[in-house]
């Protein structure tokens, strides 16, 4: 799924984004997350990491950095978010691809238009997130490809992703990191280990070995987990 987020203060452009992503969801098996809104750029930097694509209005209120800035600023700290402006101003479309942007949306919006335009953006990010995951590791943005990580866990407010050559620690939640790889073959163990099912080299009793390390399944889960393992060694995890 692609999380998204919108920078648009006009509560009526707002309300006309949300059901117009709503409409599409529905008419194109839900690739889209539910939208999260901010009125200022000022608001959404912070949160950069925790999304695929970013819609950018151009023209913000008064004391307010413009979407254009917003996404120079986005781009100097290297993260490869998806950027789409929203904007009345075609001048501003051309300056979009300065900052690598997939497309702009033009004013007053139309659902012909943005469907067109959620299509395309559709097929360039599910191509780009099936190569490799973004994460935010103490402000650095790293391409991590699905197969290098062996497992994930948690530890209060941070989690660490265990790959085949390094540890990267984010700060994000199980459900959160569960959901981001749930297209890739991961099955969550107990209520702090997701494990990458392709890299279990066996099941002794109430452990996976996972590169010769032991990890614990919890009783709760094993069930589940077993049929999950059966189901993705005999192909069915692809559906």
């Amino acid at each position: 799924m692609i999380r998204i987020a919108f920078v648009e203060d006009e509560i009526s452009v707002q309300k006309m984004l949300k059901a117009y992503l709503s409409r599409y969801n529905a008419e194109n098996g839900e690739p889209f997350s539910n939208p999260t809104f901010y009125t200022a750029s000022e608001e959404f930097l912070p949160h950069v990491s925790e999304y695929d694509l970013v819609c950018f209005d151009i023209s913000l209120g008064d004391g307010k950095m413009n979407g254009y800035e917003a996404a120079k600023k986005v781009r100097e700290a290297g993260s490869e978010i998806g950027i789409i402006f929203i904007t009345n101003l075609t001048q501003y479309a051309v300056q979009g691809y300065e900052v690598n942007a997939l497309d702009y949306i033009l004013k007053p919006l139309n659902y012909t238009d943005f469907s067109m335009k959620m299509d395309k953006v559709k097929r360039i990010l599910q191509r780009i997130t099936r190569d490799f995951l973004i994460l935010n590791s103490e402000g650095t943005q790293r391409k991590v490809s699905p197969e290098d990580i062996l497992y994930v866990e948690v530890s209060k407010h941070y989690l660490t992703y265990h790959l085949k050559d390094k540890d990267v620690i984010i700060r994000s939640t199980m459900r959160a990191e569960e959901e981001k790889l749930k297209p890739y073959h991961f099955y969550r163990i107990n209520s702090y280990l997701l494990v990458n099912l392709r890299q279990i080299s066996s099941i002794e009793g109430d452990y996976v070995d996972v590169q010769g390390k032991k990890l614990p399944i919890s009783r709760s889960r094993k069930n589940d987990f077993l049929v999950a393992f059966a189901r993705y060694i005999g192909g069915l995890g692809e559906e």
